[in-house]
C-alpha cells in the first residue's frame, strides 16, 4: 500500500522539470527493475534506462520495493519518452519517462525509491532539482531513507564493491543538496575509485575493456570513458582486454556510440 500511495501524493509534474520538446509515445512491455523498463515505440521495442536516477540493487534493502514502485506508476499507462542519449553503450536509450504530465524519474527520487545519480546528471537547473528532491525524501525518511543511516549505500558503490573495487566508505547522513549538486557530472578517478585491474592482459598493461552487451554488441571501453568504471569483463563470456583500440577494432569490437 505504501508503494501505491506515493504515486498519488508525490508526483512531480513535467512542467516543473522542463526538458526538450521531443517526446516519443510508448507502450510498456516490462519493468526490468527500479530504473529500467522495456517499451515499444513506433519503431519497435527498446530498453530505457531512466535518466538521472539509480535505484537499489536486488541485494540491497528495498531493491524489490523500488521495482514495485516504478511498476505501480507506469503499468497500464500511456508513456511519453523524452530521450537524453540514444545509446548508453549497453544498447539502452537514456531517457525521462512521463505519464500524464508527471516526470516519473523525478517522482522516483522524491518518493524515496531512487538516488539522484550524480555521475550522470547534468549541471542544469532541471537536473539539479533531483538533488533537492533526494534531500526532501531523505529528510522525510521515505523509502530507502527509512532504513538506518549506516545502510544508506548508493547502488553505484554497491556495484563497485561487488566488482572487487576498493571503494572508500562515505557517510551520507550529512548529505546536502549543495554537496549533491557539486558532484553532478563528476567522474570518479581511478585513484579514487580503486578500479580493479585483473587478468593477465590487464596485468600486462592492457587496460581497454572489451565488453559484450545484452544485444551481443562488442564494445570497447577505454580508461576515462564514462562507462569504464561500471564495465566488468567476464572472459568466460568471450569478453576480453585489449592493449590498443586498433587491436580491439581488428578483433571486431567498436567504440561506444555517441
Amino acid at each position: 500500500m505504501l508503494v501505491a500511495a506515493w504515486a498519488l501524493s508525490l508526483a512531480v509534474r513535467a512542467d516543473d522539470l522542463p526538458g526538450n520538446d521531443l517526446y516519443l509515445a510508448a507502450t510498456l512491455l516490462r519493468v526490468v527493475d527500479g530504473d529500467t523498463i522495456q517499451v515499444r515505440l513506433d519503431s519497435g521495442p527498446i530498453t530505457i534506462r531512466l535518466h538521472g536516477i539509480d535505484t537499489p540493487e536486488a541485494s540491497q534493502p528495498l531493491g524489490s520495493a523500488a521495482t514495485k514502485a516504478l511498476r505501480s506508476r507506469v503499468e497500464g499507462e500511456p508513456l511519453e519518452i523524452e530521450p537524453i542519449e540514444q545509446n548508453d553503450g549497453y544498447g539502452r536509450m537514456v531517457a525521462k519517462v512521463h505519464v500524464r504530465g508527471d516526470d516519473i524519474n523525478a517522482g522516483m527520487v522524491r518518493s524515496g525509491y531512487a538516488w539522484a545519480y550524480r555521475r550522470y546528471l547534468r549541471r542544469q537547473t532541471v537536473d539539479e532539482r533531483y538533488c533537492r528532491l533526494e534531500a526532501e525524501a531523505r529528510g522525510a525518511r521515505r523509502g530507502i531513507w527509512s532504513v538506518p543511516p549506516e545502510e544508506w549505500q548508493p547502488p553505484w558503490e554497491v556495484r563497485a564493491r561487488e566488482r572487487g573495487d576498493a571503494v572508500a566508505a562515505v557517510s551520507y547522513a550529512a548529505e546536502t543538496p549543495e554537496r549533491c549538486i557539486a558532484a553532478l557530472g563528476r567522474r570518479t578517478s581511478a585513484a579514487t575509485a580503486g578500479q580493479r585491474v585483473d587478468g593477465p592482459a590487464a596485468a600486462a598493461g592492457c587496460r581497454i575493456k572489451g565488453n559484450i552487451n545484452a544485444r551481443g554488441d562488442r564494445i570497447y571501453h577505454m580508461p576515462g570513458m564514462p562507462s569504464y568504471a561500471d564495465t566488468r569483463i567476464d572472459e568466460s563470456r568471450g569478453e576480453r582486454w585489449f592493449c590498443s583500440t586498433s587491436d580491439a577494432e581488428r578483433a571486431g569490437w567498436r567504440a561506444p556510440l555517441r
